[in-house]
């Protein structure tokens, strides 16, 4: 009797381990040194956060707005988890999350070096904005 309740008790704290893990994903994320700072400047970009995850382990986010769709290219270290889906920053604070209508201040559109390349996660993609931290 007491093997079947440790039994079950260790069944009820592993199940609530697999139960409460949150995955984390891969974003695509600029660096200084690949000439991030070169971007063209904007005033921030505002539109309904669009993301979704892929097999790989990465998510891919864009805006929605009015047919513009530019992905989005986050600051060193940021990563994505959870359900609904959620943008983190290197600190871990919660960002913006899918579904959510953003602004992004002080966010770039990329320099064209950086649009030659794929961006991590998300299909080609015609316009790519750099948020900024």
């Amino acid at each position: 009797m007491l093997l079947t309740a440790v039994v079950l008790v260790s069944f009820g704290v592993v199940g609530f381990r697999i139960g409460s893990s949150t995955p984390s994903y891969k974003v695509a994320t600029w660096s200084p040194s690949a000439g991030a700072g070169e971007g063209r400047a904007s005033t921030g970009v505002t539109g309904l956060l669009a993301g979704r995850i892929n097999a790989d382990g990465t998510a891919c986010f864009w805006l929605s707005n009015e047919g513009y769709q530019p992905a989005l290219m986050w600051p060193p270290r940021y990563s994505a988890h959870g359900n609904p889906l959620t943008v983190y920053s290197q600190n871990g604070q919660p960002v913006a999350t899918v579904g959510q209508f953003v602004n992004l201040d002080g966010a770039a559109t990329a320099p064209e070096d950086i649009l030659k390349e794929p961006v991590l996660g998300c299909p080609r993609m015609s316009s790519l904005i750099l948020v900024a931290p």
